[in-house]
């Protein structure tokens, strides 16, 4: 399973242009990564990897059906897979 350890990893991964992205997604959408420690390094660090990416694409799909059911506009649109 691929890993992305950092903002700019996950942001090159999931071909959003601004590192910043991944964390207003996470509050925003159904993004999911958490803060972990990697080792050799000091502090911690966004992780991500292929299998949260997938699920949050899931979740996202499946809320975006179910506001066009009930007629309310989706607003997010899917990413190609690199």
């Amino acid at each position: 399973m691929t890993e992305y350890f950092g903002l700019q990893a996950i942001a090159d991964r999931t071909g959003w242009r601004d590192k910043r992205t991944p964390v207003n997604a996470m509050a925003r959408d159904c993004f999911f990564m958490f803060k972990r420690h990697r080792a050799g390094y000091p502090r911690e660090m966004w992780y991500c990897n292929a299998q949260l990416i997938r699920a949050g694409d899931a979740a996202r799909v499946r809320r975006n059906e179910y506001s066009h059911a009930a007629g309310v506009r989706g607003y997010t649109r899917l990413r190609a897979s690199p």
